[in-house]
């Protein structure tokens, strides 16, 4: 079938995904908790960026239950999050949190780890190598210090812990009898450390940034529009049953491809325009113009411009190459 045509039919679909992902002015400052299979759940943050409502709550953390303990993806922003996390982990069991993982360096995502180790000081936190860079660059402090004016304060004492240990891209770590097997593109493509984990024995994939479901990325400094695609890609091939993003409803394979539809429409279009002659800011209006479906995800009007320049960028990048 014609990639055009391709295109048009999945369109169609995301049209059916905007009701999951469209925010409609709620949020969800308080937990609430998504059962995937018997042993693996996420708690779904605020689709809005941190503020003093949400008080930095909107990721998505993961709880995976194992024989021999819990996982956590993603623990939060703060101390106050990743307490609720715990809070939420107690009522599915009494097993002890024995380890972390951080999809990338973004402040929502990690900042938690903290309160994980203060309650579980046995808990390994795993990540990218270029994360755990970062940590020890002083990105944390950066990050907090984002978060809280964002927040109005809501970091409280929040210190960044960062992961204790790197992986790599094809690793598997056994819990018990449950693997996690990670995914690493190697490249930019949310950020430049970006982890997606793959919870074998219960086909679930935890995204991360990489994809999301009615937001769109606010943090451009390292996006990379082609390889997030190739990235999307790559989580295809896992074949798994559940699909978390770091933002917005989990779901099966329409997740990933409603967010790969938005990026491949943007960067077919940016580089057609390109070789016309078009700079970025002619031809935002004609991209557009194919992103209805797309109008109501959070913060749309506001970066969907600078999405579009990013790809502009790095389209002109390859040409000259």
């Amino acid at each position: 079938m014609p990639k055009k045509i391709v295109a048009l039919v999945l369109i169609a679909v995301v049209t059916l995904l905007i009701g999951c992902g469209k925010d409609n002015g709620k949020t969800n400052a308080t937990p609430k908790l998504v059962k995937l299979t018997d042993n693996v759940y996420y708690m779904e943050g605020d689709l809005n960026l941190p503020n003093k409502k949400n008080r930095g709550f909107m990721n998505n953390p993961g709880i995976v239950i194992t024989k021999k303990g819990v996982a956590i993806i993603d623990p939060g922003s703060n101390y106050e999050v990743a307490n609720m996390v715990i809070a939420e982990t107690k009522k599915l069991t009494d097993k002890p949190i024995i380890a972390v993982f951080n999809s990338h360096i973004h402040g929502d995502h990690w900042l938690g780890n903290g309160a994980i180790k203060k309650a579980y000081p046995k808990a390994i936190i795993y990540a990218h190598p270029e994360m755990q860079s970062l940590v020890k660059a002083g990105e944390g402090e950066r990050w907090i210090k984002i978060m809280n004016e964002l927040t109005g304060g809501a970091m409280g004492d929040t210190k960044p812990v960062g992961p204790d240990i790197v992986v790599n891209d094809g690793e598997v770590l056994k819990l018990g009898e449950t693997e996690f097997r990670m995914h690493i593109y190697g490249d930019k493509t949310h950020t430049d450390n970006d982890l997606i984990v793959e919870v074998v024995q219960e086909k679930v994939v935890f995204l991360g940034d990489v994809v999301m479901l009615g937001r769109l990325p606010a943090n451009l400094e390292t996006f990379h529009v082609h390889n997030n695609i190739k990235f999307i890609d790559k989580a295809f091939t896992t074949g798994a049953t559940h699909y978390v993003p770091g933002h917005g409803s989990a779901g099966g394979q329409k997740v990933m491809e409603a967010y790969r539809i938005f990026l491949q429409i943007i960067y077919d279009d940016v580089k057609k325009y390109s070789e016309e002659g078009n700079v970025a800011y002619e031809m935002k209006p004609k991209v557009v113009k194919r992103l209805n479906a797309y109008k109501g995800w959070v913060d749309f009007e506001k970066e969907v411009g600078r999405i579009i320049a990013r790809a502009y960028a790095q389209i002109e990048e390859e040409m000259f190459k």
